[in-house]
């Protein structure tokens, strides 16, 4: 699998941030995500804990769309809430290839200072995240308390991803795995 488009990296970005810097630190936090893609405000929820991270973001429904990934048994599960379904992708070894080698493609990183950013002291790097379609230049910032990107943003200013509203601990491990009660799906 090669990461092709955009809108398929922006759904995978989640796993390489965790992948790239999540091993740093065994953070656990949630937050409020806002997403801003080509002028369109979106807000969702970010819930990590260790090498796990669920995503939640709107959805064309009322119903937001839900990733789990999970890097240590390599599972992403993709929730359907109106169905109380529930899909379980693994990541394959040419997928956790591929973003092991976006994640580690940080060569080019660019130290540019420090910042605050939500009240986090971060180190500011420019990068590229490279994909078969080219590359990518994005500013990013890693808050040296958790050890992970809590903002990233495009040079071209047409993508953004900003944590806001962090609350340290307490994420419940039910939010990190498929609801109690939900089927799981089949892929025809």
């Amino acid at each position: 699998m090669r990461l092709k488009n955009r809108g398929f990296m922006l759904m995978l970005l989640g796993v390489v941030l965790l992948l790239s810097v999540g091993e740093i630190r065994a953070a656990e936090f949630s937050a409020d995500v806002v997403t801003v893609f080509e002028g369109k405000e979106s807000r969702g929820k970010v819930y990590v804990k260790g090498n796990r991270m669920r995503q939640e973001f709107p959805s064309a429904s009322s119903t937001p769309n839900i990733l789990i990934y999970n890097s240590d048994t390599r599972v992403v599960w993709m929730l359907r809430p109106q169905q109380k379904m529930y899909l379980e992708m693994p990541l394959t070894e040419e997928m956790v290839r591929d973003l092991m080698q976006a994640a580690k493609d940080r060569t080019g990183m660019k130290p540019l200072g420090s910042e605050t950013v939500n009240g986090y002291p971060a180190d500011k790097y420019e990068t590229v995240f490279r994909t078969n379609g080219g590359e990518q230049r994005h500013y990013i910032w890693i808050a040296k308390k958790l050890g992970m990107i809590i903002k990233i943003e495009s040079l071209d200013k047409s993508f953004s991803r900003d944590y806001r509203d962090i609350k340290e601990g307490g994420v419940p491990e039910a939010v990190l795995n498929p609801p109690a009660g939900y089927r799981k799906m089949s892929l025809p």
